[in-house]
Parts: C-alpha cells; sequence; structure tokens
C-alpha cells in the first residue's frame, strides 16, 4: 500500500496536465459511448482499440471529464494490481517448493518490481496496460489452481471468465489459449488425475471452455461488438510478411524492457532453476514474450511485456538470494539507487526540470509520457497567454489517429474561455488562409507542425510566430 500511496501525491501535482498519446483515444472512445449511448459505433468510434478499458472508465470519464477520468481510471486498476501482486508472490512461494530453502523474500521481490519507471508510470498513464496486467495476472492465478490436484470446480470458470475479459481489455488476451495448453500439457497427469478422482472439476472447466469460445466466436463474427474483434481482425497478424525485420526490432525493445526494469539485476534472468519441474511457467514466459516479438506493434512498446512482469521478478529474485550476501547487497543497492533515480526522473515533472538543468537523459517511447504531458502542457500555456480581442482563433492540429484527440483538452477546460477552435486533421493551409479572409483575421494562434515546404509555399501571405514547439501565431497580410 506504500507504494500505492506514493504515487497519490505525484498524480495530484499531475492532475491538470493535458491527457496525451493513446490516453487522449481512450478518453475520446469514453466520450464517444457516453455521448452515443446505444447508437455508439465501433466501426466509427472505436479506432480499431479494444473497447474494456474505455468501458470500465466509464463512471471516472462520466464524473470527472475525459482528461482526468482516464487517469483516474488507470490509477485504480494500477492500484488493484499493485495489491494483487502482494497475493501473486505470497501464491508463487507456495508454488515453487524450493529444496534448498532459498526462496526470496516477498519484501525482496515487491522492492525489485516497484522500484521501476515502467510500473510506476501506470498510475497516471491513461492506458489500459495495468488492467490488463491485473487480468492477465488472475488469469495465470486461476488456471495453475485449475490444473493442479487441489482445484476447486469454481477454478476453471474462473480462468475463462478472466480468459474472456483479458480479450475484451486487450486483444492480446488471446494468449491466454496458448498458456492454457503449455499447462495443460505439462500437467497431463493432474488432469487425468481429476477425470478419474473429481470428475466434476473438469467437467466446470469444459464447460466454462465452451462458453468462452462461444463467446469469443460471437465476437470474432461481430455480433457483440463491445469486443471490437470483426473490425479489429488483421492488427496482429499485419506484419508477419516481413517478421524477421520486426523481430530484430522487438528484440531491441525487449533487451531495452529488460534494462529499464532491472539494470544491474539483468544478469540474474539468465539462470532458471528447475527448468523440467515447473516446465509449465517457464514455457508460459517464453511463449508470453515470443507473442510479442512477432507483433508489429511493439517496435516501440516495452509496456507490453508488464504482464508477465511479476514472474521475471520472481526468477531474478531467486537467483538474487542463492548469491553470497555482500554480492547480492552490492547488486540490490546499485539498482535500487539506478531505478530509484530513473522512476523519479521520468514520472516526476519537478524532478526531471532539475536534472534536465544537468544532464537530459533519452526520452524512450514508453518513458516519455510526463515529459510529453509537460511540453503539452507548455504549449497550452503558451496559446492561453496570447489570446486577445484580435487574436482568439485556434487552429488546433491533431492528426494522432485522425483526429480522435478532438475536443479532449477542450472540454477539459484547459483552453482559455472565449477562444474559438477550429480542429484540423493535418497542416491544411489553404483552409486557414481562407478561413482567416471570411472572418477578416489579422492574426490566429495554431498549434500543431509547420514544415519547411509550408513555409516556403505560404510565406508570402502567412508569418509564424514560434511560442514553443507546437504552438504559434499566425499572422496573415
Amino acid at each position: 500500500m506504500g507504494f500505492v500511496l506514493s504515487a497519490v501525491p505525484t498524480l495530484a501535482a499531475h492532475v491538470d496536465l493535458p491527457v496525451v498519446r493513446n490516453g487522449l483515444i481512450y478518453a475520446r472512445i469514453a466520450d464517444f459511448m457516453l455521448e452515443y449511448g446505444r447508437d455508439f459505433s465501433v466501426a466509427e468510434h472505436a479506432y480499431n482499440k479494444a473497447l474494456g478499458f474505455p468501458v470500465l472508465s466509464l463512471p471516472m470519464v462520466a464524473a470527472f471529464g475525459g482528461n482526468l477520468g482516464v487517469k483516474l481510471s488507470s490509477f485504480l486498476w494500477t492500484a488493484l494490481w499493485v495489491v494483487s501482486i502482494v497475493f501473486f508472490l505470497k501464491h508463487l512461494e507456495r508454488v515453487f517448493n524450493w529444496n534448498d530453502g532459498a526462496a526470496p523474500s516477498t519484501a525482496l521481490c515487491l522492492a525489485v518490481f516497484f522500484v521501476n519507471p515502467l510500473v510506476y508510470y501506470q498510475f497516471e498513464s491513461a492506458y489500459p496496460d495495468s488492467l490488463n496486467a491485473l487480468a492477465f495476472l488472475w488469469s495465470l492465478y486461476f488456471l495453475e489452481r485449475a490444473t493442479s490436484r487441489t482445484a476447486s470446480q469454481w477454478d476453471g470458470p474462473a480462468f475463462f471468465a478472466l480468459l474472456v475479459v483479458s480479450i475484451w481489455i486487450k486483444h492480446h488476451g488471446f494468449v491466454l489459449f496458448a498458456l492454457l495448453a503449455a499447462f495443460a500439457a505439462c500437467r497431463a497427469s493432474n488432469l487425468a488425475w481429476q477425470w478419474r478422482s473429481r470428475r466434476r472439476v473438469l467437467t466446470a472447466s469444459a464447460v466454462a471452455l465452451a462458453a468462452s469460445l462461444t463467446i469469443v466466436g460471437l465476437a470474432q463474427s461481430g455480433y457483440l461488438e463491445l469486443f471490437n474483434l470483426s473490425q479489429n481482425r488483421g492488427n496482429y497478424s499485419g506484419g508477419f510478411d516481413r517478421i524477421g525485420p520486426i523481430v530484430r526490432k522487438n528484440l531491441d525493445q525487449f533487451e531495452i524492457y529488460v534494462w529499464v526494469s532491472f539494470t544491474f539485476l539483468f544478469p540474474l534472468l539468465l539462470r532458471w532453476k528447475s527448468v523440467w519441474k515447473y516446465r509449465e511457467w517457464y514455457l508460459s514466459i517464453g511463449v508470453f514474450i515470443a507473442t510479442i516479438l512477432v507483433y508489429k506493434g511493439a517496435r516501440y512498446n516495452i509496456r507490453y511485456y508488464l504482464p508477465v512482469a511479476p514472474l521475471l521478478v520472481w526468477i531474478a529474485c531467486n537467483n538474487l538470494a542463492r548469491l553470497p550476501r555482500p554480492l547480492a547487497g552490492v547488486l540490490l543497492g546499485a539498482f535500487l539507487l539506478s531505478n530509484g533515480f530513473f522512476t523519479l526522473y521520468y514520472n516526476n515533472i519537478a524532478v526531471a526540470r532539475a536534472v534536465d538543468r544537468v544532464h537530459a537523459f533519452r526520452y524512450r517511447d514508453n518513458l516519455r509520457l510526463i515529459n510529453e504531458q509537460r511540453f503539452r502542457n507548455n504549449d497550452i500555456r503558451a496559446i492561453n497567454d496570447h489570446v486577445a480581442p484580435h487574436r482568439n482563433v485556434l487552429f488546433l492540429t491533431l492528426p494522432y489517429y485522425h483526429g480522435a484527440a478532438f475536443y479532449i483538452w477542450e472540454r477539459a477546460g484547459l483552453f482559455a474561455p472565449g477562444l474559438t477552435i477550429q480542429y484540423l486533421h493535418e497542416p491544411d493551409w489553404n483552409f486557414i488562409d481562407r478561413y482567416a479572409k471570411q472572418q477578416g483575421l489579422s492574426q490566429a494562434l495554431y498549434y500543431g507542425q509547420v514544415t519547411r515546404a509550408a513555409r516556403e509555399k505560404w510565406g508570402s501571405r502567412i508569418s509564424w510566430q514560434q511560442l514553443t514547439r507546437m504552438s504559434f501565431v499566425l499572422t496573415f497580410r
């Protein structure tokens, strides 16, 4: 709980920052759901996204608006994920019955897991990754129980229910079918014993499997639109024709994930103890990572590996617990210092500003969220500072996902009152020039990119006064 509470002041300090990147998309989808109700169209309003997170964010968005609502939603799910990991690590202690008695303490595992910039930023990411990791965690818990000799008749149905929920949250939830196959193959003797001695348990799992396949089949056929599977069918396999380059780039990203998450502890991931005895667990880790490595969309997304992070932490901490105490202390101390620093740097604007005066570290894609919010906030402030009676029109260019980000910042009240906003899918200087003439504008404000080609073509009719990287004052001649 201390880790969760430590994130509250950070969220409070950043509460007014504009939501950015895919967070804008999920906020917009939730807005559409509230606006259109039963007339919500997956084809028009879902932007090829799985819809579990926007649906579950609706109460927050309805109460606090899209900009803050999706942040609060990600905070809630991350908090539940963090609490669940404590329980899951205790479960792993019971499952992995080491003969040498050198199992790592839960406190050690929690320290290695939580002191991680990628984990910490989930609290205000406005992304579904912690929700997805939460569903995956409990799916794995019930899968392990359902394939054991101590299974109850509710463990199998609980797993298959969570499998369906995982697919609803993120379509990569299909990987749980592969993990089911891995556990079933490795624990075939347990399932045979269930058939002989506790047939009711296995029958309940079989019925739940049939029900989950039916639901997924209906979703694939378009009958359950809120899964958005029929619209998004080719997203995963779209790059299989160039699988080699995709895997190479994704391997680079996986190396970055390992370094970001483990730094000085990363060599400890290379030794897997009692592989045959616990083969279903190791196989599950390998299968999960392999399905990410072949996905074209994982190129910049080290956050995709978060669901298996608790298992990787468990491996690293098992090996750390077996090292001589002085060496383990040095490695753990170096890890806590480096990862503690980067967790603060990548997730606290005040710390980032102070450090950047000395040295600016690289903002990798999934670690630049807070910095991105800072930049967008500076852009909006610069625009607000230059609003005047003769300069009260803003041309807002948001090409991300074909304009999916429209209106979120405006509805959150981030722009100065009295500002008329014209939304553009792309920098359309012909429209801007024509609109200015029709309205008799001498000046206007602009948010977006300005290319050299645009300056050369329109420089005789428009001049640009740059306020920030993305905000400008336009003067029309």
